[in-house]
């Protein structure tokens, strides 16, 4: 019951998500700020819709199985607020991809649960580990954004997001140093998650005038980002 649940919940996100993306591009191309408001509320529902999957995916299991991380990774890209007016309504089209992407994903994981497992993650790694993969899908959206607006504009937030990733490496360093490596910390200081840190840094230190460039960078950082978080 709490899988077919999962199942149903994720799949209502997904079509959310997607009317959500479609309004999105209707309005901007009919230049119709109402329509942006409808989108932006479905991206709002699509948000519940998710958390509300993860929480019964989770729920459901002994363990952290792959489709609640997925869906908490899915629910951390949601481009909230992403949209205020006309102006913003090809940002929130490009920044919906990978929220949707990722609820898709979801909803192909919940489709594989048959009942109660114990195989997944311990709780705590796994949520760290979502909040790893969900700080490179919002990034990536951010990224991609980019494209579609002054980077002046996306600055901010990819700052913002560049310090938490720095922090969140810094703390799992200092965590292994402190246990003497007898621990994978939540924050999985892997390979990729360094390569990520020293490509967006390497991004970081590009003139403004290669913003293409930069978001491009910014954006190979977050996909190495998610990869390092999923299992």
């Amino acid at each position: 019951m709490g899988t077919d649940a999962a199942i149903a919940l994720y799949g209502l996100a997904c079509g959310t998500l997607v009317a959500a993306l479609g309004l999105a591009v209707w309005g901007y191309v009919q230049a119709r700020p109402r329509t942006i408001q409808a989108a932006q509320v479905d991206v709002w529902l699509g948000g519940v819709l998710l958390a509300m999957g993860t929480f019964t995916a989770w729920a459901t299991h002994h363990a952290v199985a792959p489709a609640a991380l997925v869906g908490l990774v899915a629910f951390l890209a949601i481009p909230f607020g992403a949209a205020r007016s006309y102006q913003d309504a090809k940002r929130l089209s490009i920044r919906l991809l990978p929220a949707l992407a990722l609820a898709s994903a979801a909803l192909l994981e919940a489709t594989a649960l048959e009942g109660p497992s114990p195989t997944g993650m311990a709780p705590i790694p796994a949520i760290a580990s979502g909040l790893i993969s969900g700080l490179g899908a919002q990034t990536l959206g951010r990224a991609l954004g980019g494209v579609a607006e002054p980077p002046t504009e996306t600055g901010t937030g990819l700052r913002i997001l560049y310090t938490l990733l720095t922090l969140a490496l810094t703390g799992g360093a200092l965590g292994l140093l402190l246990r003497q490596g007898s621990l994978r910390t939540a924050v999985a200081l892997s390979g990729l998650s360094i390569g990520s840190w020293l490509t967006w840094t390497a991004a970081a230190l590009l003139p403004a005038r290669l913003g293409r460039l930069q978001n491009g960078m910014i954006a190979a950082a977050a996909l190495l980002l998610i990869w390092a978080g999923l299992p």
